[in-house]
């Protein structure tokens, strides 16, 4: 789940039209024209750390667009930085402050660059920070930001292995958020289910994993990553079942919806290898070809063709890809 954490938006599409108006005069004065906060952020950045008398809550939002910007470049440790200096410069400003929200915010997604960057027992606590921080706090914003710590903290927990201390963070998560009726808390309670739900599957509690994964679908049928990973975890409890035709039906489900997620999650493609090697290439390749997802699956698709005798031209890359999934098949491996 840390890996496939969408990006919160950035706080500019949040803040209050007084506050923008506030930053416009404040900088075209200097500048001669109005200033566009999520275009101009490095110069409002700039001004900020010259000692220029920016409003801090267009000051804070600033320093989130700059750190989402250093995130999109491939750059964490920079992006780590500017969310600690949004919590040194902000972090004690009033709970009912507008501000506060970009803190809790910028917290979270410390927490998930951490976790990136394999500090887990530092991201682990900087989940927990949000917590304790904005636990009893009632804005909206910010309690989402709350429960969607406690999701990732989930996921990081199980990345240690440590599956008793996830379902605890998942199960706070939906005791505290299930049944609110908002998109963004059913998301926060969906991710919760898929967490449960992946544990469950490999603790060998099968119907308790495919209860998860319905939940999940039923509060987001049309959130693309959640219907994707639910129908996933089925596929791996009717395989662990031994029921090879429901597999292959949630399969079907999970590579319809496939093409509206921007990246794979990291067991996908080894879940629908042990469907491949379970209803055999033929099969397979059929339920793959037909399927919207083909293109993001050619190197299996490539993989499968050869193994039925077939000799598909494709570029080295895929080829080289190709060929090791192919070989990962015929030994039995599916891990990547």
């Amino acid at each position: 789940l840390v890996s496939e954490a969408p990006p919160f938006p950035d706080l500019h599409s949040a803040m209050h039209a007084e506050v923008l108006a506030q930053l416009t005069t404040v900088l075209q004065a200097d500048f001669g024209r109005p200033v566009d906060l999520e275009r101009d952020y490095e110069l409002v950045v700039h001004l900020l750390r010259a000692g220029q008398p920016v409003p801090p809550e267009a000051a804070a939002a600033a320093l989130f667009n700059q750190a989402i910007s250093l995130g999109h470049a491939r750059r964490p440790t920079e992006e780590l930085a500017v969310y600690e200096e949004i919590d040194e410069r902000f972090g004690n400003e009033p709970a009912s402050s507008i501000v506060v929200e970009a803190v809790a915010r910028s917290l979270v997604n410390r927490g998930v660059v951490l976790a990136q960057l394999g500090r887990s027992d530092e991201a682990v606590e900087a989940f927990a920070e949000v917590d304790r921080r904005y636990r009893a706090n009632s804005t909206q914003v910010v309690r989402h930001a709350v429960g969607n710590a406690l999701v990732l903290q989930g996921g990081v927990f199980e990345e240690l292995g440590r599956d008793q201390d996830a379902l605890g963070a998942y199960g706070d998560a939906l005791a505290r958020f299930g049944g609110e009726q908002h998109s963004e808390t059913h998301e926060i309670d969906a991710g919760a289910l898929l967490g449960i739900g992946e544990i469950q599957v490999r603790a060998g509690r099968l119907g308790a994993a495919l209860t998860a994964a319905n939940r999940a679908i039923k509060l987001c049928p049309d959130v693309p990553y959640v219907v994707v990973f639910a129908h996933e975890i089925m596929v791996q409890a009717h395989l662990a079942e031994g029921n090879s035709q429901d597999a292959k039906g949630a399969a079907e489900a999970m590579l319809s919806n496939l093409p509206s997620v921007s990246r794979l999650h990291k067991t996908a493609l080894e879940t629908v290898m042990r469907l491949c090697r379970v209803i055999g290439s033929e099969q397979a390749l059929a339920l793959i070809e037909g399927s919207p997802a083909h293109d993001r699956l050619l190197p299996l698709t490539v993989a499968l063709q050869r193994d039925m005798g077939l000799e598909p031209r494709v570029a080295r890359e895929v080829d080289e890809v190709a060929r090791d999934i192919q070989k990962r098949l015929a030994d039995g491996e599916s891990d990547l």
